[in-house]
């Protein structure tokens, strides 16, 4: 087969389509989560599971004392940040009280809340990839420089000390730690976080933002059992701030209710000035059905990762181990498969117009499993590596249906049975 010069080709409509559809929901999660009817979508983070009954009821019971509408607190109702100040020091080691703990729409503000109260225009925000595929643009919109640190599978994926120790700068303000990892589902031990607080301790210009999404999320658990945290290190627990939020382990992503916990009292006035001026507050009819959700934590929680979850990442392990030059290591926690796919880069496919096409990385695989190709059904989607800061990857969810799964892994293969590759 003669070379081409592949960059010089035009894309076909069919091909600027699909790599379209990937950047737009790329950009807005409203798009990636309304996928084209029949698309299988394995790129969710929001488990379709259906909502507690507990948390229906109090928020209907809130709704029914309503007599005025008025502004909620700016840091959040006071029985659920005592709650969860509660369920932190039983469950992390940590030594909350209500007031260390301000209550955000969902973790996501509460990252750019403590991102922009702590980092100024120009500092370094150290991310240890891969990472979630919103953390740099969180940093850049708060005018700080996000600094990947590349983690290798050797270990997991997971931060080392000697990796942070060569990463810090005297421009470093913020350490975004994940545990559990989106999108590996590692899980950090305690052994290995209290190696990387040697590590802070001698940087104490550093705080670190100890991401939690996923902390309960550990299939065959009775749903209490909690990833180890920093903020149960005393030597740094004033300098950790726990993110978490009730979309993950909860399975409640519309609910839309996170928090922020710190023992600092001048980064938490801060924390919830930036609140003061955006949000202003959480809405309390959310905030009475969080408080429902954590108080149903084993049944909710728990029956979730056992009655759905385990079962689940044993069957979508099954299926992808069969899927031709995809590796992967199975995760200990959340719920997504993070696979290397490198295995088919090089490889070329015969497009609509009948030219050829060469899989040249990740993004090219993932807008290829998207594409409309006459003969097969409508594709799948896929969180490309790239995105996560760590090309060569797909995350795929195992939290759908068995038979979606199943599906997708199947028009994946399809697809990829297409490819002429060596």
């Amino acid at each position: 087969m003669p070379e081409m010069d592949w960059q010089s080709k035009p894309l076909s409509a069919e091909w600027r389509e699909a790599e379209s559809k990937l950047w737009l929901a790329r950009r807005s999660p409203a798009v990636l989560e309304s996928a084209e009817a029949s698309e299988i979508n394995l790129a969710t983070g929001s488990p379709p599971f259906p909502v507690h009954r507990t948390v229906k009821e109090a928020i209907d019971a809130r709704v029914q004392k309503l007599v005025h509408l008025g502004y909620p607190p700016a840091n959040g109702d006071e029985a659920l940040r005592e709650a969860i100040a509660e369920f932190d020091r039983e469950h992390l080691g940590a030594t909350y009280e209500a007031g260390d703990v301000v209550i955000t729409y969902g973790a996501m503000q509460a990252l750019s809340d403590v991102v922009g109260s702590l980092a100024a225009p120009g500092d370094e925000v150290l991310l240890p990839t891969p990472y979630w595929f919103q953390f740099p643009s969180i940093v850049e919109l708060n005018r700080a420089l996000p600094r990947n640190i590349t983690t290798f599978p050797g270990n997991n994926f997971k931060l080392t000390p000697k990796l942070l120790q060569e990463a810090i700068t005297p421009r470093s303000r913020v350490l975004i730690l994940t545990n559990p990892n989106n999108p590996t589902g590692a899980v950090y031990s305690r052994d290995e976080l209290a190696d990387l607080v040697e590590i802070l301790k001698i940087h104490s210009q550093l705080v670190v933002v100890s991401d939690e999404v996923y902390n309960l999320l550990f299939p065959g658990t009775s749903g209490h059992e909690a990833a180890p945290s920093l903020c149960s290190f005393g030597d740094i627990a004033e300098r950790v701030i726990v993110v978490n939020s009730f979309a993950k382990n909860f399975a409640m992503s519309g609910l839309r209710v996170g928090y922020a916990a710190s023992k600092d009292a001048v980064r938490r006035t801060l924390i919830t000035q930036r609140q003061e001026f955006t949000s202003l507050g959480v809405n309390l009819y959310l905030q009475a059905g969080a408080l429902a959700a954590l108080r149903a934590t084993g049944e909710i929680v728990g029956g979730m990762i056992n009655g759905a979850l385990v079962e689940r990442r044993k069957k979508a392990g099954e299926l992808l181990a069969a899927v031709p030059r995809f590796r992967f290591i199975p995760p200990q926690a959340a719920y997504y498969y993070w696979v290397d796919v490198s295995g088919w880069f090089g490889c070329r496919y015969v497009d609509g117009r009948g030219d050829e096409k060469v899989i040249r990385d990740d993004r090219d695989l993932s807008t290829y499993l998207k594409l409309k190709i006459a003969g097969l059904p409508p594709g799948v989607s896929v969180v490309n590596g790239t995105g996560c800061g760590m090309p060569g990857y797909f995350r795929l969810t195992y939290a759908v249906a068995e038979e979606d799964f199943a599906e997708g892994v199947k028009r994946i293969r399809q697809r990829l049975d297409l490819l002429q590759c060596g």
